[in-house]
């Protein structure tokens, strides 16, 4: 900045070019901080993956017909997935409809028949915190939603993560499948095996 004739005003350092001559350590400063905060964020990730390798749920969305809950086991806090009462029986609802022999954009137009809310719009009315639909006025079920609930494994007691990773902020990548860390019995299952 100074090369090029500009001031440079750092508020929080105190620190003005236009009344300090030298100012390098302005830079070292601001060169710390960004390595003390890529360090903290390897640490971090460092820490989830250890928790993921554990089983141990470590954020993120929970799935549709669960509810995440705190749970003491061997001394340690565990946070699990719990059925959610009125979602779980959608879920269930949606299996047995294709074990009748339903495709799912048929049982999609029988959920939007009844009137049951989309994952969505659940979360929205039932947790605090106001998930973005992508169109509130037609938010209505697709054959889409109802193929990833019979495809996800999770609603036969498997806990599944490493699904993506972030490279860098906001940018990430999916895994293959071969990659995934899975875990069997996690939790109580929505649907027996042979149904899925």
């Amino acid at each position: 900045f100074p090369f090029l004739g500009v001031r440079f005003i750092a508020v929080s350092d105190h620190y003005d070019s236009f009344m300090n001559s030298g100012g390098i350590e302005v830079g070292f400063k601001n060169l710390i901080h960004d390595l003390y905060s890529r360090d903290l964020s390897k640490k971090v990730k460092s820490v989830k993956h250890m928790q993921q390798k554990k089983g141990i749920y470590s954020g993120g969305d929970v799935p549709y017909g669960y509810v995440c809950a705190t749970n003491m086991q061997n001394r340690e806090e565990k946070k699990v997935y719990l059925p959610d009462p009125d979602a779980a029986q959608v879920v269930k609802k949606i299996f047995g409809l294709a074990v009748d022999g339903n495709t799912p954009g048929r049982i999609a137009k029988c959920l939007n028949d009844e009137k049951v809310p989309t994952p969505g719009a659940y979360k929205n009315k039932t947790a605090n915190q106001n998930y973005q639909l992508k169109n509130t006025r037609s938010n209505l079920w697709n054959s889409g939603q109802v193929r990833e609930i019979l495809q996800n494994e999770v609603y036969i007691g498997f806990y599944i993560c490493r699904k993506s990773v972030t490279i860098r902020p906001r940018e990430g990548i999916k895994n293959q499948k071969a990659e995934y860390v899975r875990f069997a019995n996690s939790h109580e299952g929505l649907v027996p095996e042979e149904v899925f």
